[in-house]
């Protein structure tokens, strides 16, 4: 009795800086494994539909963004089909098409947000020069910066020789979640509460992996953002919202220490109904950890979010907007 798991991923990514870029790949591994090899597959996606849904999508996000931000904008549209075989008959599958739009960490949805004093509703209304970023203001996490340092934390953690994975500080807990991102799920998703079928490896991150080319082309566990696992950050509610803020919104580590580091950070200022983007990166040096124990509280419900890595691929998750204790210029020191 063989069992197979076939997963099919055809995308188009449209990026502000950048041309299209597309693939369309299919991964079939087969048991008993790893006696039987992984196989690619041919495309089977009509791609140029794909890139015609992503050009729709990129002209209804340019009439919502200031046109300085359209180079941080990033389109990607997608189709994932999944399946798992008992010999000639189908246990489970499925057909899954998406289309997501992301800003400087920010997945935005397709609804026009309304203005008002919660800062996840808000998209951009302008820039701001860096020195325009008044001193003294509270400083807030977005989900992105968020979960850049709970990632980068767990990575860390995972690379230990204990792997224990990290799992909170202070207000703030993390946890494994599946991945809001199609691509990143398996077929192995179809067999939740199932009884798993014979010949399959007991450690399934193992079998997970065969199912993310992109990871093929670097030893595994070589970075240490290589984990399959994508988190849930989760944070009691505030009882405060400040009118007016400076907003972490992504946060990029320029070395892998755990402890205080370099980071590269993307900011706006929030005030009123507004928020200005500083196209400007700072240059922070932060103490994770410190950072996430100055958490007063959550501004909003968890939201996904986009962490961008130039050496890793995107890792999307779950995670509010947090206010911090602390000012911007005191987490930086």
């Amino acid at each position: 009795m063989s069992t197979r798991l076939r997963q099919q991923v055809g995308k188009v990514r449209l990026t502000g800086q950048a041309g299209a870029e597309a693939s369309d790949v299919g991964v079939l591994v087969e048991t008993p494994w790893p006696a039987t090899p992984v196989r690619l597959l041919p495309g089977q996606f009509d791609l140029d539909r794909l890139t015609e849904l992503a050009d729709r999508e990129l002209l209804a996000m340019t009439n919502r963004l200031p046109g300085v931000l359209l180079p941080y904008l990033v389109i990607e549209t997608g189709a994932v089909e999944q399946a798992v075989h008992r010999d000639d008959e189908v246990l489970a599958s499925r057909t899954v098409h998406y289309i997501i739009s992301s800003c400087r960490g920010m997945v935005l949805s397709h609804g026009v947000p309304s203005k008002g004093y919660d800062l996840s509703l808000r998209l951009w209304t302008g820039t701001v020069e860096p020195g325009g970023l008044p001193d003294g203001l509270p400083a807030v996490l977005a989900p992105a910066a968020l979960l850049a340092l709970v990632l980068h934390l767990d990575g860390n953690a995972r690379a230990a020789e204990t792997a224990e994975r990290w799992t909170g500080i202070g207000p703030v807990l993390s946890r494994d979640t599946a991945s809001p991102y199609p691509p990143h799920t398996s077929p192995l998703d179809l067999l939740a509460g199932r009884r798993q079928p014979a010949g399959l490896p007991p450690d399934s991150c193992r079998l997970r992996a065969l199912f993310r080319p992109e990871l093929w082309s670097r030893p595994a566990g070589s970075l240490v953002e290589d984990t399959l696992a994508s988190v849930l950050v989760s944070c009691g509610m505030s009882s405060e919202v400040p009118e007016r803020a400076v907003v972490i919104e992504e946060l990029v580590p320029v070395s892998s220490s755990v402890a205080s580091g370099r980071w590269l950070a993307r900011v706006a200022l929030c005030a009123g109904a507004d928020r200005l983007a500083s196209l400007t990166d700072l240059v922070l040096r932060l103490d994770p950890e410190r950072v996430l124990a100055t958490c007063r509280g959550a501004l909003s419900g968890v939201q996904v979010a986009v962490v961008s890595s130039p050496f890793a691929e995107d890792r999307y998750g779950f995670a509010p907007w947090v206010l911090l204790a602390e000012r911007l210029q005191a987490l930086a020191g």
